[in-house]
């Protein structure tokens, strides 16, 4: 009796010990496992919760953990335009805005097919299960679309792995490679994530979804406080629409500024629906030169609940210089957040001039069934900045370039 006692005492504290761990802890102590490890991935082991004072001063966790990934497709071949530069000016001024907001950011680079595939799944085995877990989901690169709506088969949209062929002279090569985007949806839809934002910088990425009407109005003073946050919602925002080309860069600069500035209820918190409004209110929609007409939409449809982005830039000012209480919980001043610090800046990629190139293969022969565009791609002049100001947009004369918050972009 005596040893069944002890053991019974043992069992019993066990089970005390285990009873006091959260969830949480056990999800940030899950280790991730990737078939293609990131290129990049923000260092150190800190928390990556949202943890944020309410009015009375009381921490509240809205988030157990936050993750980024970004897949960042430059070094094409096989006659698709490379967009080295671009990508890499993209991911720079992402991961740095994302990890003074306490992202855990994972940067992927120039997938091919089979890998592209496999990080899918991997991003919802490792990720997507995750319940009270925020994912940024992030791509850069080329995307087409094949077939006409008189097909049987409609249009077919795809984002373009580094190694695809080209769809008119090699179109087995292209389908064993190319993601079809509605991939996409179905890994969202399969997460158990509490919320998610997907952000596309592809051409003809709007076959993704249907916008559903106008962007939803500001959330309520409190809203991150509220029940409301607590129901799952998956956003997306593509940079173009359906059949549209986008200026590359544009959309990512958008986003930073919507980070930035996008809090749309002056409570100093950005949600999903506050980028939306923003990057569709301040895309230069001024010149036929430059199409960038955002589509978006959600999972389930709107009326769920909204992802807290992070901080706006005041409020990540205030948090870090101000004498108020922090709005994210101990931030450093170097701008670490829950104890992350933000790895040394990457160089920053090489102002290139780049000469119009088609986001389509350029072959021979044409293609039997691609939508036909015009050959146009746009790049920066320097690399971007921080974001100030308000978003305005001035368009010099020549109508060949414009200038959007500091940066100027030129076909």
């Amino acid at each position: 009796m005596d040893k069944l006692h002890s053991l019974g005492l043992v069992v019993l504290r066990v089970a005390v010990f285990l009873g006091g761990c959260s969830c949480s802890a056990w999800a940030q102590n899950l280790e991730m496992t990737w078939s293609v490890p990131p290129q990049y991935q923000t260092p150190g082991n800190g928390s990556t919760a949202m943890i944020i004072k309410d009015p009375d001063g009381v921490a509240r966790t809205i988030y157990d953990e936050s993750y980024a990934v970004l897949i960042i497709q430059g070094r094409y071949s096989n006659g698709w335009s490379p967009t080295v530069a671009q990508g890499e000016r993209s991911a720079s001024i992402l991961r740095k805005a994302l990890e003074a907001r306490g992202y855990r950011v994972m940067i992927w680079r120039d997938l091919k097919g089979q890998q592209f595939q496999l990080l899918l799944s991997e991003v919802l085995s490792n990720i997507g299960y995750r319940n009270q877990t925020r994912l940024l989901f992030y791509y850069f690169g080329h995307g087409t679309s094949l077939g006409t709506s008189d097909d049987d088969a409609g249009i077919r949209t795809f984002l373009v792995p580094v190694d695809a062929g080209d769809p008119s002279t090699n179109p087995q090569e292209f389908y064993r490679s190319a993601i079809p985007i509605s991939r996409l949806t179905e890994l969202a839809s399969a997460m158990t994530i509490k919320h998610a934002f997907f952000a596309l910088e592809a051409c003809n990425a709007g076959g993704i979804l249907s916008t559903l009407g106008l962007p939803p109005p500001p959330n309520a003073m409190g809203y991150i406080f509220g029940e409301n946050v607590k129901k799952h919602v998956r956003q997306f925002l593509t940079a173009g629409n359906e059949q549209q080309e986008v200026p590359s860069g544009v959309f990512s600069a958008l986003l930073v500024g919507a980070f930035d500035e996008g809090s749309r209820n002056a409570d100093g918190y950005v949600t999903g629906s506050d980028v939306i409004s923003y990057v569709t209110r301040h895309s230069p929609q001024y010149t036929k030169d430059f199409p960038l007409n955002p589509s978006y939409g959600f999972i389930p449809p709107a009326g769920g609940g909204d992802m807290v982005i992070g901080p706006s830039l005041a409020k990540l000012d205030e948090s870090i210089v101000g004498d108020t209480p922090p709005a994210v919980v101990e931030p450093g001043a170097s701008g670490a957040v829950n104890g992350n610090i933000p790895a040394e800046p990457e160089p920053a990629a090489p102002s290139v001039k780049q000469t119009p190139s088609s986001t389509m293969p350029q072959p021979r022969a044409k293609p039997k069934n691609p939508v036909q565009r015009k050959p146009r791609i746009v790049s920066q002049s320097a690399p971007p900045k921080s974001l100030p100001g308000k978003g305005n947009v001035s368009t010099p004369r020549s109508g060949t370039c414009f200038k959007f918050n500091g940066q100027t972009f030129c076909e």
